[in-house]
């Protein structure tokens, strides 16, 4: 199952994605307990000043969290090396914070992938 944290995102403006859970409980819809498995994060049609930055985080309370990672998007796309993240979740949530800096316009998209 992959879910959709950042679609088609307009890269001209700072975007929070919110918490997401990195494991989802057994239901009904699915049948058992489904984990994160990985963290795909794609640019592309980037303009201005390549110098964003998106900073993803990770928290097991919400109430306090850490930055895993910061990944600079400097180019205009990364599709071809899209930015993959194997998730071993030994945390509860993770998030994405992009920052625009320079950037004038651009799509973002990330999606996480869970298997049961």
């Amino acid at each position: 199952m992959i879910i959709e944290i950042a679609k088609d995102v307009d890269m001209s403006s700072d975007y929070d994605s919110g918490w997401y859970e990195l494991e989802i409980p057994q239901n009904s819809v699915f049948g058992k307990k489904l984990k994160a498995e990985s963290l795909q994060i794609i640019w592309e049609s980037t303009s201005g000043t390549f110098n964003g930055t998106i900073d993803i985080y990770a928290t097991n309370d919400i109430n306090s969290n850490a930055i895993g990672k910061t990944i600079a998007v400097n180019k205009a796309s990364n599709l071809s090396d899209a930015e993959m993240f194997i998730l071993y979740p030994s945390f509860e949530y993770l998030k994405i914070f992009y920052k625009h800096n320079g950037i004038t316009g651009g799509i973002l998209n990330a999606v996480i992938s869970f298997k049961a």
